[in-house]
């Protein structure tokens, strides 16, 4: 019970201690830049006016704008979203991250930014209900993020998804996601790139709006510091027009590759950085086709480093397996080739050099021994059933049968996760498009930002191509180096094979007698001769004997 009133007041404090260094950073900042410009301009201080002023913009960076007769403000400053998100993470993360703290902390939340809506002295777009609801999102993602990475729900998910799900469909799984978030951030540093060029080559223009405003330096320092709150929303338009998409001021500009002309603009001198258009038709058409050259490489990176599918090395071992399985029947076919031929001028010369008797026994024995042999295999066949021999006949798969089925299968398993990574791209990009547009007003400048269907097929298009073009290039060129090595085995294997197969020329078999020994073979014709001369020869007495012969 202690422990639980503890955690509800640190979710209470959590909630406090996150709005009160917020909405304080932020009031103290808002007053200093008010107090510069009354200054420069000489009327009266609006300082008194940062407090109400604060309280809409800790609103307006939860999403929900405001307008007033003359003034219409609904672009979310991404860049203080996050920076409130990540606070709540932090603090929390240090507080605590129970269900008991983020319970108290969100009704907390709620209660503050309730306050804020009865004393902002401007009109909010939205219903209560929904700013509290946008509120609470804000509050949630910050907290998740703390609570989420040590949570032991977390944990016990992930276990779970261990023992259910397969690890290469885990595998599959992790790089999909991995790659899709990838490619994003490709895209946003694409962005970044974009801004920085841009500012580069129009900072001057800025200048030019800044002395048009009659603005000093100190109200120039401010005011640039207090835009860098939408940078991440410029950043977001910017991508769109990299990649042909573009972005509009409302109805008064336009700015694309192809056109950045715009009339009658409001003076804020952030829209002097907004480019032009892009008259080289080299440069123009690399803009384009570089959302396609990025998804080819990191889908090539996916699909053949260490830490992807590697399917270099499964298509490596796949062609040495065959090169290897073609290179041991080759050996054991000559092996049982020059086996067999010894055996046979063993034979051969063991027949010349038998006596006759010597000769049947031999013949006799052999066919007892193929008689036996037949016998054991009849038996052997009769206690073996269909399954074993179904069973010795796939453990005898050749290895590269099987490595070539485990190599389909790695090219089968980058399908999904490249339709997974196009996926991720494509929700991704819809929703940070979606977040980064607003209004300036409620005529002609109700709409600026991107179109953010076409923004999304700008990027979801070249990135579907792209991991599609990087698959089929892997499968060609792995189905070429595996036809390569294949036909240099069926090259070295023909070659072996001819050398086995030479014929052997055949000695005919002739009636070899003492005397044709000798007269073959002089060397040994002394050793022979003597040999014959210590032979004592048999002799049969043929007479006939009677009994009583023999008994006497």
């Amino acid at each position: 019970m202690n422990n639980r009133i503890t955690h509800l007041f640190k979710g209470i404090a959590t909630a406090a201690v996150v709005m009160l260094v917020y909405a304080v950073a932020l009031g103290f900042f808002l007053a200093l830049t008010l107090l510069v410009i009354t200054m420069e301009v000489g009327v009266d201080s609006m300082s008194q006016s940062a407090l109400l002023l604060t309280q809409a913009v800790v609103l307006l960076s939860q999403g929900s704008g405001f307008h007033t007769d003359s003034f219409s403000l609904t672009i979310t400053p991404l860049m203080l979203t996050m920076l409130l998100i990540a606070l709540i993470a932090s603090l929390a993360k240090r507080m605590s991250t129970s269900v008991v703290a983020y319970v108290s902390g969100l009704v907390t939340w709620s209660l503050l930014n309730w306050a804020f809506i009865q004393g902002v002295p401007v009109v909010l777009n939205d219903s209560t209900w929904l700013v509290l609801l946008k509120t609470a999102v804000v509050y949630t993602i910050g907290f998740a993020c703390a609570a989420l990475p040590s949570s032991e729900l977390v944990g016990k998910i992930v276990a779970l998804v261990r023992s259910r799900i397969s690890e290469q469909l885990r595998r599959t799984l992790r790089i999909g996601i991995v790659l899709g978030m990838s490619i994003e951030a490709l895209y946003l540093l694409a962005g970044v790139i974009a801004l920085i060029v841009w500012t580069i080559l129009n900072y001057r223009a800025m200048g030019n709006l800044f002395g048009l405003l009659n603005m000093g330096t100190g109200s120039r320092i401010l005011t640039t510091i207090s835009t860098l709150v939408w940078l991440p929303n410029i950043i977001i338009w910017a991508v769109s027009w990299v990649f042909g998409g573009g972005f509009a001021i409302g109805e008064l500009a336009s700015f694309t590759l192809w056109t950045g002309q715009g009339s009658s603009m409001p003076p804020i001198p952030i829209f002097g950085l907004f480019p032009q258009a892009v008259n080289n038709d080299v440069m123009r058409m690399a803009l384009l086709v570089a959302p396609l050259v990025i998804c080819i490489l990191a889908g090539l990176a996916a699909l053949w480093f260490k830490r992807g599918f590697a399917v270099r090395r499964s298509a490596g071992q796949t062609a040495d397996a065959v090169h290897q399985s073609r290179e041991s029947r080759g050996r054991v076919a000559s092996t049982k080739t020059k086996s067999r031929l010894s055996k046979q001028r063993k034979h051969f010369s063991e027949d010349d050099t038998a006596l006759p008797s010597e000769k049947t026994s031999r013949s006799d024995e052999s066919a007892r021994s193929v008689t036996g042999v037949q016998t054991g295999f009849a038996a052997h066949a009769d206690r073996t059933d269909d399954s074993s021999r179904t069973d010795e006949s796939v453990a005898q798969q050749p290895a590269y049968v099987q490595l070539l089925t485990e190599l389909i299968s790695d090219f089968a398993y980058p399908v999904g996760a490249f339709c997974l990574a196009g996926g991720i791209v494509a929700v991704l990009s819809s929703l940070i498009f979606s977040l980064s547009n607003g209004a300036l007003g409620t005529g002609r400048l109700a709409h600026v930002g991107v179109d953010v269907v076409a923004s999304t097929q700008v990027l979801g298009r070249p990135t579907i191509g792209g991991l599609l073009a990087a698959w089929l290039i892997s499968v060609i060129a792995v189905a070429l180096v595996f036809a390569v090595r294949w036909a240099v085995a069926r090259i070295r294997q023909g070659k072996a094979h001819e050398r086995n197969n030479t014929p052997v020329k055949a000695v005919p078999r002739t009636s070899r007698s003492s005397a044709s020994i000798r007269s073959t073979n002089p060397d040994q014709r002394s050793g022979i001769d003597s040999e014959d001369a210590r032979i004592t020869p048999r002799v049969v007495n043929s007479a006939p004997h009677s009994k009583e012969d023999s008994a006497e």
